[in-house]
């Protein structure tokens, strides 16, 4: 059953996609191109089904310039929004999942209706002496250079008491795949999963496929 709605208060609508009995679902938040609700993200919708799981696809921006009007706060409201829903719809299980820009925003989120988080090659920096969110939470990221400018520290992420996995491809031209590893060994709780070959983008069909697999049963383990 498909339902497209508009989160209370927001400007954010999504689109959830539910597997008849599902106790686990997935809410999903993209990359800075958007495009939640295309077919692009079919596959990851084909496979939560498959494995009795249901999809929440949150679409905050239509695109990069869209996003440059909000602030990194606004979007942690509208993710926390989103979970409230699948909360009422009766969830016993969250797990976020973020593309990019998306897994740097679900990594941050602290809302504990989440059960686990799957990034997806996050862009976001890890420095080992500096974290910069709490200077960047309320600006317009038109006024944050580039994404990678946020940066969290250890402090931060020992924090973090959920399961963790982060998936990033060794090609990766925009975030290395070391910032995901050196992330993972910070954590409490991190798994880090390297994908040969892969881009930032996860645009070659076999990348892709071991990405949605990974992601799959890493949230089977955890619920």
């Amino acid at each position: 059953m498909q339902n497209i709605f508009t989160i209370s208060g927001t400007n954010a609508r999504s689109l959830l996609e539910e597997a008849e009995g599902a106790s686990t679902a997935l809410l999903f938040v993209p990359g800075t191109s958007a495009g939640a609700f295309s077919d692009r993200f079919q596959p990851l919708m084909n496979a939560a089904h498959a494995a009795g799981m249901s999809l929440m696809r949150m679409q905050s921006w239509e695109n990069a310039q869209e996003l440059e009007k909000k602030t990194i706060a606004e979007v942690q409201s509208e993710i926390d929004v989103a979970l409230k829903h699948l909360q009422e719809k009766g969830y016993k299980y969250i797990v976020g999942v973020g593309k990019s820009f998306g897994g740097a925003m679900m990594l941050i989120n602290q809302n504990s209706l989440l059960a686990a988080k799957v990034l997806w090659s996050p862009a976001i920096s890890f420095n080992e002496a500096k974290d910069t969110l709490g200077e960047n939470m309320n600006k317009l990221l038109s006024d944050i250079p580039s994404i990678k400018d946020v940066q969290v520290d250890p402090e931060f992420l020992s924090q973090i008491m959920v399961p963790v996995c982060l998936i990033h491809g060794t090609e990766d031209d925009i975030v290395p795949s070391e910032n995901s590893r050196r992330m993972a060994g910070a954590l409490p709780i991190g798994v880090f999963v390297e994908v040969n070959g892969a881009d930032h983008s996860w645009r070659i069909a076999e990348h892709e496929k071991q990405l949605i697999e990974e992601t799959i049963k890493f949230a089977q383990s955890v619920s």
